[in-house]
């Protein structure tokens, strides 16, 4: 099994996932996140059990359509 590949389908918390998209001292707020997600605008997600995951490619894919859509309309910096 090419271990690169099964390294990007793999799976994290919905809570992890917060914690990898905060400032490093906190997650980010669920709150913001529920909302997203109950707009259609958060990144996709499953549930085993009662516990919310969401795949490494699903939430890379997602970080980069926030970073494309902050580019086409002005906000954010530009890498040099």
């Amino acid at each position: 099994m090419d271990t690169s590949t099964h390294m990007q389908s793999a799976a994290i918390s919905f809570s992890r996932a917060l914690q990898m998209l905060g400032d490093g001292e906190k997650p980010y707020p669920k709150s913001s996140m529920n909302a997203l997600d109950a707009a259609g605008e958060g990144p996709k997600w499953f549930n085993i059990g009662r516990r919310k995951f969401v795949l490494i490619t699903d939430l890379n894919a997602w970080l980069e359509s926030q970073a494309e859509k902050s580019r086409k309309y002005g906000r954010g910096r530009r890498s040099t």
